[in-house]
């Protein structure tokens, strides 16, 4: 039961309701003696557990999955005592230590993750040592070097995730090849899904965007026939279809190649414009269309169309609003209006349009005046990230909001320390000292903000620093 409760929920985001079902059944199931239960209630229990598990994990709830896990894991073992022979008491076992992998991965425990993965491992070799042919032992094998390669990633250890990744990819190509069972074929699709991003993923962070886009390509081309071939299931796999547009697009915006006809752009816009019309409260699907957008004002960008760029990304800013209403509490929907607004502040400084970052300025301090304490811990990095666009516009630094409060603070060495990045930089603009420019300015990690901080400096000063 709550396995069909989680398929009907969670697309429309309800999954709090199935949070208070399983609360429910937990309770009910640890006032049972399960060796009092027949081999068939355990099994139910274990996967009904094991489902609960999953949603804590998908509601941030990571203690609460663990808790539950760790109530399964006698249930699977007592399984296994008691029909040694049956594979799928097994794969049953490994699924609770992958779904154990996946929660402590999830809390960035990324050792322990591994550790469970290798347990999980040691499990499924032993059974396919006995069922060397059993097409679910051999997905599940791959399923752990999958796993594996997504912790290693992580980790940046890029040889051994890529060689994890390639193995995992090479089985499910081969039990694509070989089974006809529907319901197996199903399972080897989405797992080859998940290796081919994953793979995309790493390739995109070593900045191998030949590779990146020859992986999403495919993974896109994937999406696309799962799609056609699946029509009563159309909701999910348009979700699927449009982040696979989506991060394909993102790989082309990294590599600085993405024009503003793309045809993928066109085409994940008129998707995410057509859910939302659709569906105007989903969170997914708005967060889906402000991606786009962002995009599309990046490729404006880039093509030197900054009045379009500024249109998209106010567009954006609007999107993101409407993702707050839904949600006022939810911090990372308050953040998403703020990064919106510097988005916005940005494009209209490279619209020359001192104006419009004064309006977006504007629009950040209502929202500020809108939060509760969700972000109260934020705000003021917030204010002096968007002051910085302030003074990029060309307004005199001393109109700058808080800009005499952050020349104060600036001139403790504690308060440089405090200031980092964007911040100190305008800070040190606004003492005119240059070497703490480059102080501040060694600070910054994204290269794309160095090199127009580092211009701006340059064409206020009259020159430039090493």
């Amino acid at each position: 039961m709550i396995g069909d409760l989680r398929e009907k929920l969670e697309p429309i985001g309800k999954l709090d309701v199935l949070a208070s079902v399983g609360d429910k059944a937990l309770d009910y199931f640890s006032s049972i003696d399960a060796s009092q239960l027949s081999e068939s209630e355990l099994v139910s229990q274990a996967r009904a557990v094991r489902q609960i598990a999953e949603v804590r994990i998908f509601q941030g709830d990571l203690e609460g999955a663990r808790t539950a896990l760790q109530s399964v894991l006698p249930l699977n073992e007592e399984l296994r005592v008691r029909n040694p022979d049956d594979p799928d008491i097994w794969l049953d076992a490994g699924a609770t230590m992958e779904v154990m992998a996946h929660a402590l991965y999830s809390a960035g425990e990324y050792q322990q993750s591994l550790t469970w993965n290798e347990r999980r491992a040691a499990l499924v070799g032993q059974a396919l040592a006995r069922w060397p042919d059993h097409v679910g032992l051999r997905a599940a094998q791959a399923a752990t070097w999958l796993q594996a390669g997504g912790v290693h990633a992580v980790q940046q250890n890029w040889d051994i995730a890529e060689s994890n990744l390639r193995e995992a990819e090479a089985t499910f190509r081969a039990l694509l090849a070989e089974v006809d069972d529907e319901s197996d074929r199903e399972v080897a699709d989405e797992a080859l899904a998940d290796a081919l991003s994953w793979l995309s993923y790493q390739y995109l962070t070593q900045e191998r965007f030949a590779d990146a886009e020859s992986v999403s390509t495919e993974l896109l081309s994937r999406q696309r026939a799962a799609l056609a071939q699946a029509p009563d299931d159309r909701g999910v796999r348009e979700r699927q279809l449009v982040e696979a547009l989506l991060h394909l697009v993102y790989l082309r915006v990294a590599s600085q190649s993405l024009q503003p006809d793309d045809a993928e752009l066109a085409e994940v816009l008129a998707l995410t414009r057509s859910r939302v019309e659709n569906d105007p409260t989903n969170a997914h699907t708005l967060q889906h269309l402000d991606d786009a957008l962002n995009h599309q004002a990046v490729a404006l960008g880039l093509a030197g169309r900054h009045g379009d760029s500024l249109d998209a990304a106010l567009e954006g800013f609007e999107v993101a609003w409407r993702q707050r209403d839904l949600a006022p509490d939810d911090f990372d929907a308050n953040v998403g209006v703020f990064q919106a607004a510097e988005h916005l502040a940005m494009r209209a400084w490279l619209a020359q349009s001192p104006v419009r970052v004064h309006e977006a300025m504007l629009r950040a301090l209502r929202a500020v005046e809108s939060t509760g304490d969700v972000i109260q811990d934020i705000r003021p990095i917030i204010a002096r990230r968007l002051n910085v666009y302030a003074w990029l516009a060309g307004l005199d630094p001393a109109d700058i909001p808080n800009g005499q409060a952050i020349r104060a603070a600036y001139r403790t060495p504690a308060g440089r320390q405090s200031l980092r990045g964007e911040s100190g930089l305008i800070a040190a603009v606004l003492l005119d000292r240059e070497d703490l420019v480059h102080e501040a300015w060694v600070k910054l990690d994204d290269k794309f903000r160095r090199r127009v901080f580092v211009q701006r400096f340059c064409e206020h000063h009259g020159g430039c620093m090493d």
